[in-house]
């Protein structure tokens, strides 16, 4: 039988099947990984593999053991210094210092852990801290309203390309890692047009999601907008369209988005309590459902952020500075060993990735059952 194109060599590496082999390694860190890079050819041919490296984000997603967050802190110097943490417990233990890519830059959205960083608006950075891979991108346009400014970065898995948005009120532009190059600047609707609550995305399977407030709606007297709406690009045609909320949600009511364990949440507050909704799977599915509700919560629901899963339990940034788990089941909050962080440390969750942004793309292989992502 002529051997695979992907099949290890005969060497005195390992007599356990190739098969054995590949379940393993897709449970070990990306540090671990790179180093194993060296074992043999092999072994660097398979890791490198853009199925493994697929499959891999996909067990880091599944796995509480892979929990990590880019922890950005500023020193008194006025220098930021960042670092990966993972979750152990009730406790954030440091797994790597890091050195930010370009001095000053700022964190403005992820997507499968490839960072979109800037520090100017005339260059933008994409980062995978877990492989310290970077990659500068040259902005060609000039937006006036930065302060305003929409960002996101998603990947389009069905042409394996990562795509990053740069929309202001009224335009936007798109770029493309596969291309490495901009489209021209395109116009949004009017139904589009809007200020967003947040400067950062949130990337869902192919599309960047925004709540998005009517300027026309803004009230002195509350200090906050009346209408918002939903709006979301969608990568397979690089347009930007609506989405609806879920029924008992209304469109003057504060409304934040947020992606927990891959797949689009939006919570808001019910007088003392904070309800989470979760999306159907899809881009195109425009189902909700309740998720949880998050009792007796005092904090104001601009402080209040759901970070991610532990299980059957939620790791809830509380306000500026407190870190709680809370259980739905027993509807109790754990406090952090560490509970007090100063307002200076900003935390983004992220998983172990091997995926680098801009890259040469190989050719797709079938592939056997088990390679059938869930």
């Amino acid at each position: 039988m002529e051997k695979s194109a992907m099949a290890p060599e005969e060497d005195t590496v390992s007599n356990l099947p190739y098969d054995i082999i590949r379940i393993i390694l897709l449970r070990l860190s990306v540090k671990d990984l790179l180093r194993f890079k060296s074992v043999s050819k092999s072994w660097n041919t398979m890791i490198s593999d853009l199925w493994f490296v697929r499959m891999h984000l996909h067990e880091s997603k599944h796995s509480d053991s892979h929990i990590l967050f880019l922890r950005k802190k500023s020193t008194e110097h006025g220098e930021d210094r960042f670092s990966l943490v993972r979750l152990e417990g009730l406790k954030f233990q440091i797994e790597a210092e890091l050195n930010c890519p370009f001095r000053g830059e700022r964190v403005l959205c992820t997507c499968d852990s490839v960072m979109l960083l800037t520090s100017s608006y005339r260059t933008y950075t994409l980062w995978n801290p877990s492989t310290r891979t970077k990659a500068m991108i040259w902005f060609p346009y000039k937006f006036d309203e930065y302060m305003t400014m929409k960002h996101g970065i998603c990947h389009d898995t069905t042409i394996d390309d990562f795509k990053v948005v740069v929309a202001s009120k009224k335009y936007y532009v798109v770029y493309s890692c596969k291309n490495k190059s901009w489209t021209k600047r395109k116009e949004l609707s009017d139904s589009l047009v809007g200020r967003s609550t947040e400067s950062g995305g949130v990337a869902v399977d192919g599309a960047i999601y925004w709540v998005s407030a009517s300027a026309n709606s803004y009230s002195r007297a509350t200090k906050s907008y009346n209408s918002r709406e939903i709006i979301y690009f969608d990568a397979r045609d690089d347009n930007f369209r609506i989405l609806e909320r879920p029924k008992n949600v209304n469109d003057n009511d504060r409304y934040y988005l947020v992606c927990l364990r891959g797949c689009l949440c939006l919570y808001h507050r019910i007088r003392y309590d904070i309800q989470i909704w979760i999306k159907e799977k899809g881009r195109d599915n425009n189902s909700w459902k309740e998720l949880m509700i998050v009792e007796n919560v005092k904090t104001p629901i601009s402080w209040f952020k759901p970070l991610c899963f532990v299980e059957n339990k939620i790791l809830i940034r509380l306000d500026a500075t407190r870190f709680v788990v809370y259980s739905p089941c027993e509807k109790t909050f754990e406090e952090f060993e560490e509970s007090k962080l100063s307002l200076e440390i900003k935390f983004v969750p992220c998983h172990n990735s091997l995926l680098c942004p801009i890259q040469n793309t190989r050719p797709k292989r079938k592939r056997s059952a088990y390679s059938q992502l869930s």
